[in-house]
């Protein structure tokens, strides 16, 4: 089941993209030092630009990284 805080970042996510308020910021992964793509919402309060990071891109085939969710529970496996 998707928590709260997930969801709360997603409806985030999609009104910074109605406002044209988001950007893909390159960074370094803190546990373990790998240069990721972020998509982060931003925010300006009228001296600072401040970013939100809510999504971390996929690099990989997400076919292939991936088991979808089953509708009976749980998740498709091979």
């Amino acid at each position: 089941m998707i928590n709260d805080a997930v969801k709360q970042n997603f409806e985030t996510l999609q009104h910074a993209v109605k406002n044209g308020r988001i950007l893909l910021m390159e960074c370094k992964r803190k546990k373990d030092g790998e240069v990721v793509n972020l998509v982060c919402v931003t925010n300006f309060d009228g001296k600072e630009i401040s970013m939100l990071p809510v999504a971390e891109m996929m690099t990989g085939d997400p076919y292939e990284d991936y088991y979808p969710p089953n509708p009976n529970g749980g998740f498709y496996e091979e």
